[in-house]
């Protein structure tokens, strides 16, 4: 797996952008429509440099399937993530799109990953193995998401769909008898700490 951060191999051959870039959107725990915005655009890019990527929407649209309004937020968490900076605003009249210049991030660690090797996470409850649902958004700066889907295994299907018994539920009546801070109430740093531990495979 390249890392995302690596501008060289171990020949000192560079690695092209585009390499870079796709093993980075491969491990982030971001939305779904975020990542297969993010894949199908830097196709569009410059191999080597990221510049240039203009697929216009529609495109983007028919590469996806996804529809218009989720391609535009897309576009809005790779901007506010730093991974996409727009270097001209296009004109629909014009028949122009909008023309962007891919990055990788110099705090990319510090996002919602699967480790380098891709493991599954342990549940943070009943130590089980799991593999996290990506679901995470950066808005101003930070990161937007359900962190339990990152720390606690999925709960089990009963006759009624999920059980109330879910080891988030058990683990957040852990905390609250013991005096401490539930997952919502908890600063974001805790957040990650958790998330890190859970993960247990850091780059």
């Amino acid at each position: 797996m390249i890392n995302p951060g690596d501008t060289v191999d171990s020949k000192g051959k560079p690695i092209p952008f585009v390499f870079r870039w796709r093993s980075l959107v491969r491990v982030l725990l971001f939305e779904t429509s975020v990542k297969a915005v993010a894949l199908v655009a830097a196709e569009y890019a410059d191999y080597d440099t990221g510049a240039n990527c203009r697929p216009g929407n529609n495109a983007l649209m028919r590469e996806t399937s996804l529809g218009d309004r989720s391609v535009r937020n897309a576009w809005s968490v790779l901007r506010d993530a730093k991974m996409a900076e727009r270097v001209h605003k296009g004109s629909s009249y014009k028949g122009e799109s909008d023309v962007y210049q891919l990055h990788i991030p110099e705090n990319w660690k510090g996002y919602p990953i699967l480790g380098p090797n891709r493991e599954a996470f342990t549940c943070q409850y009943c130590g089980g193995e799991f593999n996290p649902v990506g679901n995470c958004v950066i808005k101003g700066g930070r990161a937007s998401a359900k962190f339990e889907k990152f720390l606690f295994c999925p709960a089990p299907r009963g006759a009624n769909g999920r059980d109330a018994d879910s080891c988030y539920r058990l683990w957040s009546e852990r905390q609250a008898n013991g005096g401490a801070a539930g997952l919502d109430a908890m600063p974001l740093v805790e957040r990650f700490e958790l998330f890190r531990k859970a993960r247990d495979d850091d780059w």
